[in-house]
């Protein structure tokens, strides 16, 4: 399995932070369910895209990484960007008895 690369010209790149990466809109085929950031490229979900795309309504700024999460905390996008992010959610989701 390849660990770098770069991104497929089909799923696009954003920079936030003036720093290429994947545009995790993923061409818009998220759930409704999920708000994805134009200020920081994260995605969230549950009561944490409620709490995000009502901050940054109000502010115009990037909401942040909700780091009482335990997604978040080993995927700081919200979105695995690479392999070992994948691989430390899986092991997190094993560790919380949740399933793969």
């Amino acid at each position: 399995m390849a660990e770098a690369g770069q991104t497929p010209a089909f799923w696009g790149v954003v920079s936030p932070n003036n720093i290429p990466e994947q545009d995790n809109t993923f061409r818009y085929m998220l759930s409704r369910h999920f708000y994805v950031s134009r200020f920081g490229n994260t995605v969230y979900a549950g009561q944490s895209a409620v709490m995000a795309a009502e901050r940054e309504a109000r502010t115009n700024q990037w909401a942040g990484i909700p780091l009482d999460s335990a997604v978040y905390r080993v995927a700081h996008r919200g979105m695995p960007m690479t392999p070992l992010e994948v691989r430390k959610i899986d092991q997190t989701a094993r560790n919380n008895g949740m399933s793969p």
